[in-house]
């Protein structure tokens, strides 16, 4: 009698981006303090991505967890078309790292939060975030992405009534913003907004 080895499926972790924007995010406290920038050229060398989240609700050294060691980061953006939101950008930052010229991709800055830095932009195109404490109105994300390796969505967006751009953290925290339209510039090539 030949016995069959029984094999336990490895459970599919959950992404950080899912299908659709997370509530009970953090926001910012002041209108207009957040800009989303993406621009998909034809020379993909080109792309680029600036998302900013300034004078954000308080956010805590904790609430970054420790993407030194343990927690991953992604970028997500939502675009909307008859009100309903589809993800059409996830870009994952894992923990740790080695990055160009041999330095760490992660470091903390003091109390004040961590820096992810890779010139050579080879996770998702993304060469820097910052992720920095501070009580309300003076937190701040910061993502900086460029290059081929970036997976900017065709543009232009539908951006029925707004697109909605998140970071997030596998400890489950979140920080978003909402670009309603009409946007500052749409095009095929580019998205620039300024959202809450």
């Amino acid at each position: 009698m030949t016995l069959t080895p029984t094999v336990t499926p490895t459970p599919t972790a959950t992404p950080l981006c899912g299908a659709t924007p997370r509530a009970g995010c953090r926001q910012v406290t002041v209108a207009e303090k957040s800009l989303l920038l993406l621009k998909n050229k034809t020379d993909n060398s080109k792309d680029k991505l600036v998302w900013r989240w300034v004078k954000g609700a308080a956010t805590v050294l904790t609430d970054y967890g420790d993407p030194i060691n343990s927690t991953d980061y992604a970028f997500c953006a939502y675009d909307e078309t008859s009100n309903v939101p589809a993800r059409v950008m996830n870009v994952v930052v894992p923990h740790g790292g080695t990055c160009a010229g041999g330095q760490p991709c992660w470091r903390a800055t003091g109390t004040k939060g961590f820096k992810y830095k890779d010139s050579a932009r080879t996770t998702g195109g993304i060469g820097k975030i910052i992720l920095k404490v501070g009580p309300a109105g003076k937190a701040k994300v910061l993502v900086k992405g460029k290059g081929a390796n970036l997976p900017v969505p065709s543009l232009p967006l539908d951006d029925d009534t707004h697109v909605t751009a998140q970071v997030v953290n596998s400890n489950g925290q979140c920080w978003t913003a909402s670009f309603p339209a009409p946007p500052l510039l749409t095009s095929s090539e580019s998205f620039k907004d300024k959202g809450n």
